[in-house]
């Protein structure tokens, strides 16, 4: 799935910078007809990279959560006391932007959030709400407290569990929309 993800990842890079360099390379006549060409390969290329975006966000969503599991199984197994704290930035939000580091504040936007979580092809669909549980059940604050509460670094464990909350809500929300 990571291997899809990546290629598809690539094409649409490659799409991105090909829809850039035609829009570049267009000549630039008058007239409302090259203006319209012109706009719309605009778009197109702006479209291909909002996409390339996305699939980017869930990789990097994706192999963030598999590291931090790793992790959290490593801990499990190990020592009775983690030598390592989680931060804000080491929680993979769901977000299409990576927070800038440092604890919160969490910024979520539910379209994005929606464009993250729901597969583009399952969007309406009984996946789709399968997916959008999945993930209420990663972030139900309860659950994410049992499993990292004692690893969270205590300066910015406020910030995380008000993250968490905020995620949750809005996973709620995103689910009573499907």
């Amino acid at each position: 799935v990571l291997l899809a993800r990546q290629a598809e990842a690539a094409s649409l890079a490659r799409a991105a910078a090909s829809a850039a360099a035609a829009a570049t390379a267009s000549p630039s006549s008058s007239g409302a007809a090259a203006e319209v060409a012109h706009a719309s390969s605009g778009a197109a290329g702006a479209d291909v990279a909002a996409r390339a975006s996305v699939v980017a966000a869930r990789d990097r969503y994706a192999k963030g959560w598999a590291s931090l599991s790793a992790w959290d199984e490593t801990v499990a197994v190990g020592p009775a006391v983690p030598t390592r704290k989680l931060g804000f930035a080491e929680i993979p939000w769901p977000v299409l932007a990576a927070p800038a580091g440092g604890a919160g504040p969490l910024r979520l936007i539910l379209d994005d959030l929606r464009q993250l979580i729901v597969p583009a092809d399952a969007a309406g669909s009984a996946a789709a709400r399968r997916s959008v549980q999945d993930e209420l059940r990663r972030w139900h604050p309860d659950k994410f407290v049992a499993r990292f509460g004692g690893v969270l670094l205590a300066s910015e464990k406020d910030a995380v569990l008000e993250g968490v909350n905020l995620t949750s809500q809005c996973l709620t929300e995103l689910l009573s929309q499907l």
